[in-house]
């Protein structure tokens, strides 16, 4: 199946917010979309593990504003994945079409298109083969899922300054994967990517500094990343940031603050920062009480896998029970006793 008709598919099933979502890349797989385009697995899964679906429905999905959006998601998508832009152009253009917005798509022709990557072609001076061999050991994808081989591969173009690659060593270190965990070569790592101004290493330099791992905790200093990360459209950062001003971390406590900022995180579907709003609402912090915009807010982060949230639910259906159960028993006391007044 054609990556564009996957594509359409996809949202047919599952509605336009799949765009959003990270399984969209196991969907597609599972579509056999790839098949045909192997090489676009990695344009597809850099697209799904990043916040480019969050970022190119921020306007909706009328065409005008989506295909606004749609122009700056492919630069954004070719310099921050490292991609082909043909490669990139073509998985934009595959949501454009899924959505109604394109009557037909345009498919790249270069070589390197129609045929799977070739360890051997990942010389030391292709970024890009480099990268891809780094995911395809990372995932398990067509080789042996191998961490330590993925780290080798990473390192690779990490050393010749690619920012997406230090990013990548930077989250293996903090998480053990193929290496030891050390939060202080982390932190290095991150730091040269954040030099490049990538979004999540600056995130993730936030959450080291909000945490104290491998550097003093600095909440000052964590509040800095964050905004670094924010005013490039992370919602990860800007649910941080929410609640640092919630709490008071690095920044006076400041509740209206807070819900600024957990609005911006989910207006891009962050199921966090969801959670976050919804019980600022419940309890009327920065914001009116309003019992069912939490209620409903918990329910939107629960469907997204927040755990907090469905705790949260499974707490109150548990109160729930128990308030009808105590109405019950009030109930056959008024008709036992006569208490229920005339």
């Amino acid at each position: 199946m054609k990556l564009q008709d996957a594509m359409k598919k996809a949202v047919g099933m599952f509605g336009a917010d799949v765009i959003r979502e990270r399984r969209l890349f196991y969907i597609l797989d599972d579509f056999l979309a790839f098949d045909e385009y192997p090489a676009m697995k990695q344009a597809v899964r850099v697209f799904s593990r990043g916040s480019y679906g969050r970022d190119l429905l921020c306007r909706g999905t009328g065409r005008e504003g989506f295909l606004k959006s749609a122009s700056e998601a492919k630069r954004a998508l070719a310099i921050g994945g490292e991609l082909r832009r043909e490669f990139a152009d073509y998985a934009i253009d595959c949501v454009s079409f899924a959505l109604g917005h394109l009557e037909s798509v345009d498919e790249p022709m270069d070589h390197g298109f129609d045929a799977e990557a070739d360890p051997s072609a990942a010389g030391e001076g292709d970024v890009y083969m480099q990268l891809l061999m780094g995911e395809k050991c990372f995932y398990g994808d067509g080789v042996p899922q191998d961490y330590a081989e993925a780290l080798s591969w990473y390192r690779k173009a990490a050393d010749q300054g690619d920012a997406g690659a230090g990013f990548c060593m930077g989250w293996m270190y903090e998480n053990g994967l193929g290496v030891t965990r050390d939060y202080a070569e982390a932190l290095k790592w991150y730091s040269l990517a954040a030099e490049q101004d990538y979004a999540e290493a600056e995130n993730s330099l936030g959450e080291l500094y909000r945490s104290g791992l491998g550097v003093p905790r600095d909440y000052g200093e964590a509040v800095r990343w964050f905004y670094r990360a924010a005013r490039q459209g992370s919602a990860d950062a800007e649910n941080s940031l929410g609640t640092m001003y919630a709490n008071g971390l690095g920044v006076p406590r400041d509740y209206e603050e807070a819900v600024r900022w957990y609005l911006r995180a989910a207006a891009r579907q962050h199921p966090t920062a969801r959670y976050n709003l919804g019980c600022l609402c419940e309890h009327g912090l920065g914001t009116p009480r309003d019992d069912a915009k939490a209620l409903s807010l918990f329910r939107l982060a629960a469907a997204d896998g927040d755990p907090d949230a469905k705790r949260k639910l499974e707490f109150l259906e548990r109160l729930d029970e128990t308030h009808q159960q105590k109405l019950g028993w009030a109930g056959r006391l008024f008709q036992a006793f006569g208490l229920g007044g005339r």
